[in-house]
């Protein structure tokens, strides 16, 4: 993605913030959506994660599917993603998230919610500042009235495409 910042870089960031993370009781679940650059990369730092905790708060997910990424994100409190399936399909299922702020595309779905102020830039942002918007976004939710009004607008959107795809 554009502006990610490099491996070594990436790797120590997600080490503090799980260190972090886990520091404040937080437990934490470590999921791809299934591309093979990210299970390798979650490959590279597995033993290292493990690593950090001590209380059994850490687990590794897997799903083999769309609907077992859906099943993990609707069970999540908050969720810390920079892939857009993720962070959409968090948002779809009223999970607040912070969402890594690597790609324009993840940029405008955040402007187009009204959760920009949820953007965090990972090349610049330390970790410290991630968990501080987790308990930000812990604490304030999605505001359901504007969740429920996002929602109505995609289906309606998707209503109009389905005849057109129909033929």
């Amino acid at each position: 993605a554009t502006g990610a910042p490099g491996a070594a870089q990436l790797e120590g960031w997600y080490l503090e913030l799980t260190r972090l993370l886990l520091a404040e009781g937080f437990a934490v679940r470590v999921f791809t959506n299934g591309s093979p650059e990210d299970r390798d990369f979650v490959g590279v730092l597995e033993q290292r994660l493990r690593t950090l905790d001590g209380g059994g708060h850490l687990t590794f997910l897997d799903q083999r599917d769309p609907a077992g990424l859906c099943a993990h994100l609707a069970g999540f409190d908050v969720l810390v993603g920079y892939r857009m399936h993720a962070i959409i399909g968090a948002y779809a299922y009223g999970v607040p998230g912070v969402a890594l702020k690597w790609d324009r595309k993840l940029d405008s779905f955040m402007r187009s919610v009204g959760r920009e102020p949820f953007l965090l830039d990972a090349a610049q942002a330390a970790p410290a500042e991630c968990v501080a918007l987790v308990r930000r976004a812990l604490r304030e939710g999605i505001p359901a009235a504007h969740h429920q009004t996002v929602l109505d607008e995609a289906l309606a959107d998707v209503g109009k495409v389905l005849p057109a795809l129909a033929g």
